[in-house]
């Protein structure tokens, strides 16, 4: 097999939707993101073991520097999701990177007064095309509680189609089984 260094590749830290700037995270975007994770616990408690309790601004600074740090060395590229405006929407995340493939598994969340107004569909979209495009994926993972329909419809929005569903294959933020279904969309 040939060898292969992703430090090597060299790829954009940000990219424009019609609508939205999405980017790796940059110093100074604690307090906008702190704030919609705070806004939006009780949306985001059932799926996201992150978002249980309030989180301290400490906390999501530690965070924001150590996803930008693995961000520059490829081992996750964790980006945020501007408006146009300035105002902070969301996260989408191309995680777990196999760049022999490439692969990467796709996770989004968007704040909870955002919701229902198209932004993470378009989110998706453009994180899908930069991926492809970009990075030179050729496989995109969603992993979904099978109970999530808002996140079902988007994956599908997204271009993702269902692969596969694994039986009580992972406990949610409460510890109870639930069923996961594996969205993907592959490189045109």
């Amino acid at each position: 097999m040939m060898s292969f260094n992703p430090y090597l590749l060299d790829f954009p830290d940000q990219f424009h939707t019609e609508r939205l700037l999405i980017r790796a995270p940059l110093r100074g975007d604690a307090t906008a993101v702190n704030t919609a994770i705070n806004e939006s616990l009780a949306h985001l408690a059932p799926w996201c073991d992150w978002a249980q309790v309030p989180e301290a601004l400490e906390d999501t600074d530690a965070h924001l520097r150590l996803l930008a740090a693995r961000y520059q060395s490829k081992d996750d590229l964790s980006m945020l999701i501007f408006h146009q405006d300035g105002q902070f929407v969301g996260g989408c995340n191309l995680r777990e990177p196999d760049w022999i493939l490439p692969a990467f598994r796709v996770e989004a969340w968007v704040r909870s007064s955002l919701l229902g107004q198209g932004y993470m569909t378009e989110a998706i979209q453009g994180v899908a095309r930069f991926a492809f495009e970009a990075v030179g994926a050729v496989r995109l993972e969603g992993r979904l509680d099978a109970r999530n329909t808002r996140a079902k419809a988007l994956a599908e929005r997204g271009g993702f189609h269902l692969e596969w569903r694994l039986r009580r294959a992972m406990r949610d933020p409460r510890g109870e089984l639930r069923d996961v279904l594996i969205y993907a969309r592959l490189r045109p």
